[in-house]
């Protein structure tokens, strides 16, 4: 019987016997082993609606240590507390705040499935805050998460893909990312079955083509069929990245001709008529193919004009 449909008695009494957020903070701090895993168990229930209060009953620190001193069982249920409670930005900055990333980063590499995908989920959030990119960075997670690309689990692969698609907006990450082998894997992933994995390959793509270094790469290593392709097979955020990528990696001349020889053209032009984001992604990446003067008549071939003046 769902809550809803529960007598407005019975209701009261589970609502007043339930135990409060403070209570069950408490219990992780002071109780035994059996108890900080009922708190747990229980906090992991609440946490979806009480992410804010959580963090400002003192919660997150206790989660932190928990995820240091404790054994597996407590790990697995402490690292799905704060994957949920990582989606608030709040609680971004407090998790990183009281040590978080470091111990979060340790469960990469646990034997454990279930925290290691906990803390794939929790990372993915965090990384979105500059401050924790640089922690990730500084306790050497790039390996770690390139690794997990090649995950046979699909949450673990997706939010590593997402935590590199988050780093690479840093420079340094760009060079890192490349140096640790992460371009070949993230080019593998753009033809990856889960839709979100590929849209996170793709933003990451996107990102690391700002490095000119990196350009050539990710041609070599056949990033521009996989990217054309999804320009007409992908969801609509697949597109927008994907033509993203296809303007970093137009600025390389081998490129401009590369795009076209793999059918870029067509689908780009499509865009053009597509949602505002696309469409500005698409358009710049035209106009880079266009510096090479054989795209320049291949774009007027396709009828590429009308739509371009229409813009």
């Amino acid at each position: 019987i769902s809550q809803s449909e529960m007598p407005v008695f019975d209701r009261r009494q589970a609502t007043n016997a339930a135990p409060s957020v403070a209570s069950l903070v408490q219990r992780l701090r002071n109780g035994t082993p059996p108890q900080i895993l009922q708190a747990l168990q229980a906090l992991g229930t609440l946490a979806a609606t009480t992410k804010l209060t959580i963090s400002r009953e003192g919660g997150i620190g206790p989660l932190v240590d928990i995820l240091v001193r404790g054994d597996d069982m407590l790990k697995k249920e402490a690292s799905a507390v704060l994957s949920q409670l990582a989606h608030n930005r709040a609680n971004q900055i407090e998790i990183a705040a009281v040590g978080g990333v470091r111990p979060l980063l340790n469960l990469l590499v646990s034997s454990n499935r279930v925290c290691k995908s906990n803390a794939c989920v929790a990372l993915g959030c965090l990384s979105y805050n500059s401050v924790n990119q640089e922690e990730i960075l500084k306790y050497n997670g790039l390996s770690r998460l390139i690794r997990l690309l090649a995950s046979d689990n699909k949450i673990v692969k997706r939010n590593a893909a997402t935590v590199l698609a988050n780093l690479a907006t840093n420079e340094q990450a760009r060079t890192a990312i490349a140096k640790n082998g992460g371009i070949p894997s993230l080019v593998e992933l753009l033809t990856a079955t889960d839709e979100g994995t590929r849209e996170q390959a793709a933003r990451a793509i996107a990102s690391l083509g700002h490095n000119n270094d990196n350009l050539e790469v990710i041609s070599e290593e056949g990033g521009i069929g996989s990217l054309v392709q999804l320009l007409s097979t992908g969801s609509e955020t697949c597109k927008q990245h994907a033509a993203k990528a296809l303007a970093s990696l137009a600025h390389n001349r081998n490129n401009q001709i590369a795009i076209v020889e793999e059918g870029g053209l067509p689908p780009l032009l499509d865009l053009l008529v597509s949602s505002k984001t696309s469409k500005l992604s698409a358009s710049l990446a035209l106009a880079y193919l266009s510096y090479n003067p054989n795209n320049k008549v291949a774009i007027v071939e396709h009828g590429g004009i009308p739509r371009l003046i229409r813009l």
